[in-house]
């Protein structure tokens, strides 16, 4: 990919994350662009794209010069309007909190952070362990693989308990959520978001129904804190309120699921292909190294691409000049492996003085809110893991694929023998 014969402007054309080479190898184009052209524009995504540590924390500690206003994709600026009048079925789509600047976004966060509470989190603590085995227990003493039998029916069930979506409506709310981001998603093609549009209005209307149970009967669960926080601590006419409080349990799961799946599943391949296997060797005999592991590998290949950021008048970055109008995209996981910043970035170290100056969880204000639950998740997992396969090993003839998303880096399946 780096050939010499490459120009800027092909290495810059190329970019797009969800095909080959990018998408197996996206650390190379990272290194390239660090070195050579930090702030470049992308077709892809009609944005300059920015891969240095300092100029992303310079963005997103700017809230006066780039608005987070499309910090995910506002679905009514990106999608085509036979798309848009389908989803206007189901009424407004709220205004997620990644989507606000100061003071507003700061009345938002607080909801947030209400809903995922550290006590809240303390309590799941018993069920992570019990989800973990029994899905063990399941998977039997022979091959596993790490991803459709472990990590992925492990996040969903532990944030449908939190959330409160029951069992059995767990695939329905994983297709859904799958539905709303390729909404977002700039590669997915027309005829493609029109299905998935209509699936989206399925989706409103379920999380509009399960807000009007715990309305009228509150439960221990965040669906029940969120309508709490609405109706009670802000006075809101519920009405009003639906489409925010849609939004933030869409939020949960859009950026909940993927990533502390892939966070585990990439910690267990980074454990096992390291050194011959050392690592893992040293989680299973000491499991107060997991949580150093666990942040090293989130440094190493962080779960989440990046977001997007709006200039709102004419400024530069590393002496790029952005016009008022344009987006910049933010790419954490580029972040994470600057040399400037991170000595040997492509080395798993956990041991690292800086280790938690990563970005996987982002920077600034926007902070992701639920790094405490990703965190503690993944930490139960990899630990029930490492008692139960404390021999485990990767497959002999599996090799690593990794799944065509835009905004998230994971492996398609993991098989330990």
């Amino acid at each position: 990919m780096t050939d010499s014969m490459t120009t800027p402007a092909e290495m810059i054309a190329s970019w797009n994350p969800t095909v080959s080479p990018h998408r197996e190898d996206p650390n190379s184009y990272y290194a390239w662009a660090q070195q050579q052209q930090p702030v470049a524009w992308s077709e892809l995504v009609q944005a300059w794209v920015v891969t240095r540590y300092e100029d992303i924390r310079q963005v997103v500690t700017s809230p006066e010069t780039f608005s987070s206003s499309v910090a995910v994709p506002p679905l009514d600026k990106i999608l085509p309007p036979d798309v848009l009048a389908i989803l206007a079925q189901a009424g407004p789509p709220g205004v997620s909190v990644l989507q606000t600047d100061p003071p507003a976004h700061d009345a938002m966060r607080r909801i947030g952070e209400q809903v995922v509470r550290g006590p809240r989190i303390n309590r799941a603590i018993d069920y992570m362990r019990q989800a973990a085995h029994e899905l063990l227990d399941s998977a039997g003493e022979g091959e596993i693989d790490l991803v459709s039998q472990f990590a992925s029916p492990y996040v969903h069930r532990v944030l449908n308990r939190l959330v409160g979506i029951p069992d059995e409506d767990m695939e329905r709310v994983d297709a859904w959520n799958n539905s709303f981001l390729g909404l977002m998603a700039p590669s997915t093609d027309h005829e493609t978001k029109i299905a998935l549009a209509h699936q989206f209005l399925d989706y409103e209307n379920y999380l509009a129904e399960l807000i009007a149970a715990r309305q009228a009967e509150p439960r221990d669960d965040m669906a029940s804190a969120l309508v709490a926080v609405y109706d009670d601590e802000l006075g809101a006419d519920p009405g009003e309120s639906l489409a925010e409080m849609r939004m933030w349990l869409r939020g949960l799961f859009a950026g909940g699921i993927h990533t502390t799946k892939d966070a585990i599943v990439s910690t267990v391949w980074t454990l096992l292909t390291t050194d011959g296997g050392e690592p893992w060797r040293q989680a299973v005999a000491d499991r107060k190294s997991i949580g150093g592991a666990l942040e090293e590998v989130l440094r190493l290949e962080a779960p989440h691409r990046g977001l997007t950021r709006l200039a709102l008048h004419d400024t530069t970055i590393a002496g790029v000049e952005i016009q008022a109008g344009q987006q910049v995209m933010l790419l954490y996981g580029a972040a994470n492996r600057d040399s400037t910043v991170f000595d040997q970035p492509g080395e798993f170290r956990p041991g690292r003085d800086n280790i938690k100056q990563h970005m996987a969880f982002g920077h600034g204000s926007h902070r992701c809110l639920g790094r405490a639950l990703a965190r503690t998740e993944a930490r139960e997992a990899l630990t029930v893991l490492t008692q139960r396969r404390p021999e485990a090993r990767i497959a002999e003839d599996w090799k690593p694929e990794w799944t065509p998303e835009f905004y998230f880096r994971g492996l398609t399946s993991l098989r330990l023998a």
